[in-house]
């Protein structure tokens, strides 16, 4: 199958065949149809990133969209080593498809979900009810940085 293999880190992926992946329990092989470059992917490739790959080659890519056998729409993350999200076919674990509902293309399956989960967690933290601490920004006994007004410098 096609690929973006790397070979060595903090060089540029290679398009080439790579073997193809082989599912094994508890896990699905997905043809995939669009995969995304985040920032974490690129520091993964170039070495930086704590969780940079071991062993080389292997392909490029975090997460994506595509679909199962069975014709399933499906977004993934979490591909088995050393498969990514940049190939013609991945495998990754059951648990880590989740369905794309029809009507929305492949390319925006791909790209929303970790922008989209980034500002859910932000806002589910932020503006969780249950949460019960002062919030320096919204509260007016606060001043500068957090603290009290009486203890806010005046000029």
């Amino acid at each position: 199958m096609d690929a973006a293999v790397l070979h060595t880190l903090g060089k540029p992926p290679r398009y080439e065949q790579f073997p193809e992946p082989i599912a094994g329990d508890g896990e699905v092989i997905v043809h995939v149809r669009a995969a995304s470059l985040k920032p974490v992917d690129k520091q993964l490739a170039s070495g930086s990133h704590y969780a940079s790959p071991r062993e080389l080659p292997m392909v490029c890519g975090s997460d994506g969209a595509g679909h199962l056998d069975d014709g399933t729409r499906v977004f993934f993350g979490g591909a088995r080593p050393p498969y990514g999200a940049m190939a013609q076919r991945t495998v990754v674990p059951r648990a880590f498809c989740f369905p794309v509902p029809e009507g929305v293309d492949y390319e925006t399956a791909a790209s929303l979900p970790n922008p989209g989960v980034s500002a859910w967690l932000s806002l589910g933290f932020r503006a969780s009810p249950r949460r019960k601490r002062p919030d320096p920004w919204r509260d007016r006994r606060y001043g500068q940085a957090g603290r009290k007004d009486s203890e806010t410098p005046r000029g």
